[in-house]
C-alpha cells in the first residue's frame, strides 16, 4: 500500500475512533430528538425487506471489493459454491482487506452509508428538516 499520512495508523484503532464517533452522533441524535418531543412514526411495509437487502448488499460489495484487494481479482466460483461455505471464506478475505490501514477508511465510509440507508428504512432518522419537524409533536 502507498504510504502516506494517517493519524490513526491501526486498522482496529481507525474502527474503535469510528464507532466513537457514531456513538457520540446516536447520543446527540437522541438527545435532539428529545428536545424536540420526536415521536417514531412506524415501519411500513417495505422497511424490513429493504433493509435485509441493505444488508446482503453492503455483504457482497465488501466481498467484492475485498476479494479485488486482497486475491487480486480471483472470485470464487459461485456457480458451484455452497452458499454457507462462501460467506465463509468471503468473511476471511473482507477481514484480511479490512486490515490494510489505508483501505480501512473505505470500508468504514462504506458501512456508514449503509447504517444510515438502513435507519432510514426503519424511520430512525431523517434526510431532511422538513421530514424531522413532521415527525415532532410540537405543543
Amino acid at each position: 500500500m502507498g504510504e502516506g499520512f494517517r493519524p490513526i495508523e491501526s486498522p482496529l484503532n481507525q474502527a474503535m475512533f469510528a464507532m466513537a464517533l457514531g456513538i457520540a452522533l446516536i447520543v446527540a441524535s437522541i438527545i435532539y430528538k428529545a428536545k424536540y418531543n420526536w415521536s417514531w412514526p412506524g415501519l411500513s411495509v417495505t422497511s424490513i425487506p429493504i433493509v435485509i437487502f441493505n444488508i446482503i448488499f453492503l455483504y457482497a460489495f465488501f466481498a467484492f471489493s475485498a476479494y479485488t484487494i486482497v486475491s487480486n481479482g480471483n472470485m470464487p466460483d459461485i456457480k458451484n459454491t455452497d452458499i454457507l461455505l462462501l460467506i465463509q471464506e468471503s468473511w476471511g478475505v473482507i477481514l484480511q482487506a479490512f486490515n490494510h490501514p489505508a483501505l480501512t477508511p473505505w470500508f468504514l465510509g462504506g458501512a456508514g452509508i449503509m447504517v444510515f440507508n438502513t435507519l432510514s428504512s426503519l424511520n430512525l432518522v431523517c434526510s431532511n428538516k422538513d421530514e424531522f419537524e413532521a415527525q415532532c409533536n410540537v405543543s
